[in-house]
């Protein structure tokens, strides 16, 4: 990796743009280096569990992981480090809005997102998943790597039109098994494989569930797991009671 500079002071944090369980994301300025000007996003632990180790190793680990990809469809990590002893990333922004957001808004206008633009939507993602499962870094080694929370959320379009999959925070190595605080709990219900559900390991089918699952969100607008609360959805996953999209379209 390349590193834009060594220390987030070489970055001017300009606003909050997003807020997770274990994370804080903004949108920085880089001041110094060739890419001077232009803008990035900065993802920093929060500052309530930056003296946890256990959550500074998962951080380190997202890192780890997430600099080795190197693909069109990834947003790309920059630069990783500690500022004031907290770990942060340094990654692409991504001038746009994600999936979840772009559903919401053809929610509130009673419309459908074309055919044509769902599949290339989930086309992309699956060209970045398969990247990432059997991929290899610059050394030639073999990624293996498996995000265990595709969802809309998670794949942002640009302005431009660009579809990048992103936030690999709870992502592992393939064979491997979350521990820690996170172990148990990663994912999202409505798009959970159900062996994610049953505390298996997670392989790349994983991901390939939970792409079919944001597919069928792309086509009808709806989920594809649909329930009242999180334990019917996990229930109806695990009995594997599917709808055809045709049946909403």
């Amino acid at each position: 990796m390349t590193p834009v500079s060594g220390s987030l002071e070489d970055y001017r944090i300009e606003a909050l743009i997003g807020k997770g369980g274990m994370a804080e994301v903004y949108r920085a300025v880089a001041l110094a280096g060739p890419r001077a000007g232009q803008p990035f996003a900065v993802k920093r632990l929060r500052p309530d569990l930056a003296h946890d180790p256990e959550f500074v190793r998962l951080f380190e680990q997202e890192a780890e992981i997430t600099r080795r990809l190197r693909h069109p469809g990834i947003v790309e990590v920059i630069d990783t480090g500690f500022a004031g002893g907290t770990p942060y990333i340094v990654m692409d922004y991504v001038d746009g809005k994600n999936l979840r957001q772009i559903l919401a808004q053809c929610a509130t206008r009673r419309i459908l997102l074309p055919v044509d633009f769902a599949v290339y939507v989930a086309h992309q993602v699956s060209t970045a998943l398969a990247h990432a499962h059997e991929g290899t870094d610059g050394r030639g080694r073999r990624l293996g790597i498996v995000h265990c929370d595709v969802s809309p959320s998670n794949v942002f379009i640009s302005k431009l039109g660009e579809i990048k999959l992103g936030d690999f925070g709870v992502a592992l190595k393939a064979g491997s098994r979350a521990s820690g605080p996170t172990a148990g709990a990663f994912g999202k219900i409505p798009y959970l494989a159900p062996e994610q559900i049953r505390g298996e390991t997670p392989t790349p089918r994983t991901d390939i569930f939970a792409l079919g699952a944001v597919f069928f969100e792309l086509l009808t607008n709806e989920a594809a797991f649909p329930g009242r609360d999180p334990n019917e959805v996990g229930q109806r996953i695990l009995r594997g009671k599917l709808r055809a999209p045709s049946e909403l379209r």
